[in-house]
């Protein structure tokens, strides 16, 4: 799994969205990202390790949706996995762990890309 795959057609839509709009909405939504999902991340690792996999499993939800309404398909499907392999109780917490600390190791890189993406407008 390529945590780093972006969706270009989804990047696209905002940037068609956001031009009708004539409001910054890339701009909004990834200073909201990049706010919130350092502590989502290091949350749902707290949660992990402390064998709490609902709670887990809401943060990685909520993540689903957000990663992918910026076009961070690898990192979408990277937080679905945690969280169907949670809702359906066929979770390895070992595993999910393993997957958690892959998500926390490519986060500086969409940070890198978010950043870039809203320079470029």
């Amino acid at each position: 799994m390529n945590i780093l795959e972006i969706d270009e057609s989804a990047i696209a839509e905002l940037k068609t969205v956001e031009k009708e709009a004539g409001e910054p909405l890339i701009q909004v939504l990834v200073d909201l990202y990049l706010a919130e999902v350092p502590k989502q991340l290091n949350e749902m690792g707290q949660c992990l390790e402390a064998g709490n996999l609902p709670a887990a499993g809401k943060i990685a939800h909520a993540l689903k949706s957000t990663s992918g309404s910026l076009g961070l398909k690898g990192m979408m499907l990277a937080v679905a996995e945690i969280d169907l392999a949670i809702k359906t109780q066929t979770a390895d917490r070992n595993k999910l762990i393993l997957l958690h600390h892959q998500i926390q190791q490519a986060y500086p890189d969409i940070q890198v890309f978010l950043n870039k993406l809203v320079e470029r407008g």
